[in-house]
């Protein structure tokens, strides 16, 4: 037998061999590429042929990365040299996705599962490549559906990653935009959006959620979103990428209205800056009264003693300087007035009630909002008497000014002499109380009018109103068994009326306010010895002005605070009087009566407390629990002596029975 024999015995082996892979490679399901360790195509099937479109001559020796996009054929290559050099598992491996790209150009997404085989010419590698165009459109279609579905309350936007272009809206976002279905399809998303007129801003803002979208995907944010009439609302954006197969990349943008929260929010911290405002108010009372009272009492005394030389030979002079001082002290009676009013309008949420003089919270009211009213119309009163309210004086006052400055906001400034607001008071029939704030300004639409005294409603832009000014007054008004009602007619005005059952005091069974009693003591009779007074006050220039007060009739020993008059006390020293500041640092005069009252509290009926407001809880607990004489400030010098000469007289009276 010779040596070509078997090489001859086996040719028709080899074909059949070969005819039998062919049929197997026809027969695959998947197109079948099988290229060697270069990347050569050696053979593929006419499912190949299909996906990719081309003829099986033009693929033959061809680079395989002929079949991949060209931005993917380097890492590509470089990929399949890795392969071809590693050890193989016998089967087809774990398939891989990836884009191909057909002749005409156009790119799909591809599974490809590998298996390799070494043959005596070297490694070969078929390839099994199946186009899953149909599957991924089936996936984006069930994410898409999904989305839709579990978003059917919220606005749906879906906008083209390639251009910008909206390509979806459902209804819910046409409606929350006023646009007619399918009317947006097409524009560019940018048309739905406000621009901000702080660029730096909102571009520090995209920028976020561009980091967001690369690193995750989805981003959330808030937006302002445009209507179609030009107007605006705050919108929460969940964004996210999807892949559509039709579509191809879109941003899957769904949209919460979130205007009303953001508004709401908006109101609550304005009413909280007003809530800090009152509080601020009352700390600055106090800090006013400590100047204010030096100076009223000083200009007294100057006048005084002014008045005293006015028969010397310079008399034109000194009368001249009289009415100076007059003057100045009729600009620091006008502060003390503001003040006074302060007090009433900034007291915290802890309330007193108690009979009030409607007429003079009134007036009160008037001279607070005389800032805002005098530049838009007149204030005309028509004030008879009335009887007292059993009410708390902040709050009534708190409804006057509210209603005083909604009539003077709905004029418009510039027009004074052809406007008017009026406040009237009157008692009706069943001895009630009847104030009417009455203005000439817009007046109330009638679709509106019914909603005003709703909590957070107001026709004012946003920024402009909280909505809880009409809400308040209503609800202090009924509180105090009385009704809160509005007549108005667009154009007319609006008239405000407040009903308030009264206490039925007569005028002369009316008791006046604790600050007037406490700074209008009745004279007391002539002859009170010289004392010796300790005055205690952390204000050195106040506690100066008392001694001048009290310098030329009696002894004055200055403590500038509650720990030094505490030493004196305890070192032995005694006075017949403590004029003792109420509020103070460190220990205030609370904390020095509460010391006093433990180790000698004989001493505790001889302080007389000066106070600038009690403003604080605790303050106004404290003297209502004590007994003790109190004056306001700023307080007039025979106000001061008044209470102190009375408290001496009220000691010696009490020896004298003793005795």
């Amino acid at each position: 037998m010779t040596n070509s024999e078997p090489h001859a015995a086996d040719e028709p082996t080899l074909r059949a061999t070969e005819a039998t892979f062919r049929g197997l490679l026809e027969s695959a399901p998947d197109a079948m590429v099988i290229v060697d360790d270069c990347g050569r195509i050696l053979l593929v099937n006419t499912q190949a042929e299909r996906l990719f479109g081309y003829e099986r001559r033009e693929l033959l020796g061809q680079s395989v990365e002929l079949l991949v996009p060209e931005r993917s054929r380097a890492p590509h290559a470089s990929e399949r040299a890795a392969y071809c050099r590693g050890p193989h598992p016998r089967s087809m491996g774990v398939g891989r996705e990836l884009f191909a790209v057909r002749k005409n150009g156009t790119e799909f997404p591809a599974e490809i599962r590998l298996s390799p085989l070494q043959t005596a010419d070297g490694l070969i590698v078929t390839a099994a490549i199946r186009d899953l165009t149909d599957r991924k459109r089936a996936d984006s279609d069930l994410r898409l559906h999904s989305v839709l579905v579990s978003s059917m309350a919220e606005g749906i936007c879906l906008v083209r990653v390639a251009d910008g272009a909206i390509v979806y809206t459902n209804p819910k976002f046409d409606r929350m935009l006023g646009y007619e279905p399918g009317e947006l399809l097409g524009k560019p998303v940018s048309a739905t959006q406000v621009q901000e007129d702080t660029p730096g801003r909102a571009h520090v803002e995209s920028d976020v959620v561009e980091q967001e979208l690369r690193e995750s995907g989805e981003a959330t944010c808030e937006v302002k979103s445009l209507k179609k009439d030009g107007s605006w609302i705050w919108c929460r954006v969940h964004v996210s990428r999807l892949d559509h197969a039709e579509l191809g990349p879109v941003w899957v943008a769904v949209h919460e209205d979130i205007t009303d929260r953001k508004q709401l929010y908006a109101k609550l911290l304005l009413s909280d800056r007003l809530a800090a405002v009152g509080t601020l108010a009352a700390g600055i009372t106090h800090e006013i009264n400590n100047p204010l009272a030096y100076v009223i009492s000083n200009l007294d005394m100057l006048a005084e003693e002014i008045r005293a030389m006015s028969g010397q030979p310079s008399g034109e002079r000194l009368r001249e300087l009289c009415d100076m001082v007059s003057d100045a002290r009729e600009g620091a009676e006008r502060v003390r007035g503001i003040v006074g009013r302060l007090k009433s309008f900034s007291r915290p949420e802890e309330h007193r009630r108690a009979p009030v003089d409607v007429t003079a919270v009134l007036r009160s009211a008037i001279g607070m909002a005389q800032g805002e009213t005098r530049r838009r119309a007149r204030v005309t009163t028509d004030l008879s008497e009335v009887p007292m309210v059993d009410a708390d004086e902040g709050q009534l006052g708190q409804v006057f000014i509210n209603l005083l400055l909604n009539a003077a906001q709905s004029i418009p400034a510039g027009n004074v002499d052809d406007n008017e607001i009026r406040v009237a008071a009157r008692a009706d029939a069943d001895e009630r109380v009847v104030v009417e704030i009455s203005d000439s300004g817009r007046g109330i639409a009638p679709e509106t009018l019914g909603r005003i005294f709703d909590p957070f409603f107001t026709t004012r832009a946003v920024g402009e109103g909280t909505g809880l000014g009409l809400s308040i007054c209503h609800g202090i008004v009924t509180a105090l068994g009385g009704a809160i009602e509005v007549q108005s007619a667009q154009g007319k005005g609006s008239l405000f009326r407040v009903v308030l059952p009264s206490t039925r005091v007569g005028a002369a069974g009316r008791s006046e306010p604790a600050s007037a009693r406490s700074s209008s003591v009745p004279p007391p009779p002539s002859g009170v010895r010289r004392s010796r007074i300790l005055v205690v006050d952390d204000d050195a220039t106040l506690a100066a002005t008392i001694r001048r007060v009290f310098g030329r009739a009696h002894d004055v020993t200055i403590a500038t605070n509650g720990k030094e008059a505490l030493d004196l006390l305890r070192g032995g020293r005694r006075f017949d009087a403590i004029v003792c500041d109420l509020m103070m640092p460190t220990m205030t005069g609370m904390d020095l009566y509460g010391e006093l009252a433990r180790t000698m509290p004989a001493v505790c009926e001889r302080i007389v407390f000066i106070t600038g407001g009690a403003f604080t809880p605790a303050a106004r607990a404290f003297l209502d629990r004590v007994s003790n004489h109190r004056v306001e400030k700023p307080f007039v010098p025979q106000a001061l002596r008044s209470a102190v000469e009375e408290l001496m007289q009220g000691g010696e009276q009490t020896k004298a029975a003793d005795r």
